[in-house]
C-alpha cells in the first residue's frame, strides 16, 4: 500500500524512508515509469549501481529517463576534464605548495608537520564535500564538531585559525588553477558553487538512490533544483 502511494504521488519532493532489501529502487523505478511523459534524471550513488539500474532499464522500457552518478554529471557539466584529476591529494603535495606559498607570500621558510598536513589534507575534503561556500570561522566551527579530532590536531587549529583557512584556500585554488591535481570531490563542489549551471539541469524530474550515502554537497545540488525530485 505504502509502495503503491509513492507510485502515486503528485508531491513536489518526497523521501523514502525504508530499512535495504525493502524495494526502495524497485519503487522508484515503478513512480518513473508512471511519470515517463516526463524527462527524468536518476541519480544513482556510485558506478554500480548506475550500471546495474541501465541493465534493469531494459524491463521497465522507459526512453525519457537517463541514469547518472552525480560525478559523471558534474564532470560534464563542469567540463571536468579540463583539470587534472586524482582520486586522492598526495600529503607531500600539499606540503610543498604551502611552503611555496609561504615563501613568495609571506616572503619565510615554513615547513609544516605532518599533523598539519594531515589538518589541511581532511579540511579540503570535508569542505569539498560540504554545502558550505565560505571559507571561514563557520567552516572551522563546522570541521571540529562533525570531525572526531584529536588533541593535537585542536591545538594546530586553535593556534592559528587565519593561517589554516589561508592554507585551505591555496591548496583549493592550486586545483583550481591547474597548479596540482584535482580531486573528483574538488570538481563536483565546483560544479555545486555554479549556480547558473548547477541549478538549471534539463530535467522534469530527479530521483536520487541510496541518498542517506550521499555527502551534503550532492544533496545540496539535488535541493537547489526546481523541478519535482
Amino acid at each position: 500500500k505504502e509502495q503503491e502511494e509513492i507510485i502515486n504521488s503528485d508531491k513536489l519532493s518526497f523521501k523514502i524512508n525504508a530499512v535495504a532489501g525493502s524495494g526502495k529502487t524497485t519503487t522508484l523505478l515503478e513512480y518513473a515509469k508512471k511519470n515517463s511523459h516526463l524527462k527524468i534524471l536518476y541519480l544513482a550513488y556510485n558506478k554500480s549501481l548506475q550500471v546495474s539500474l541501465q541493465d534493469k532499464l531494459k524491463e521497465y522500457k522507459i526512453p525519457s529517463m537517463q541514469v547518472s552518478t552525480i560525478h559523471s554529471l558534474a564532470y560534464s557539466k563542469i567540463e571536468a576534464y579540463n583539470y587534472n584529476l586524482a582520486h586522492d591529494l598526495k600529503n607531500q603535495v600539499i606540503e610543498k605548495v604551502i611552503t611555496t606559498h609561504e615563501q613568495i607570500t609571506n616572503q619565510k621558510a615554513y615547513y609544516p608537520i605532518p599533523e598539519y598536513v594531515a589538518l589541511v589534507k581532511d579540511l579540503v575534503n570535508f569542505y569539498c564535500n560540504s554545502a558550505l561556500i565560505a571559507l571561514d570561522d563557520k567552516l572551522i566551527e563546522s570541521y571540529k564538531k562533525q570531525s572526531e579530532l584529536g588533541a593535537k590536531i585542536l591545538e594546530l587549529i586553535s593556534k592559528n585559525e587565519k593561517r589554516v583557512l589561508d592554507h585551505l584556500k591555496t591548496i583549493l585554488s592550486a586545483m583550481k588553477n591547474k597548479v596540482i591535481d584535482a580531486t573528483h570531490d574538488f570538481y563536483l563542489k565546483m560544479f555545486y558553487l555554479n549556480k547558473r549551471v548547477s541549478t538549471n539541469l534539463p530535467y522534469d524530474l530527479i530521483l536520487v538512490d541510496e541518498a542517506q550515502d550521499i555527502s551534503d554537497v550532492m544533496i545540496g545540488i539535488v535541493e537547489n533544483q526546481t523541478c519535482r525530485r
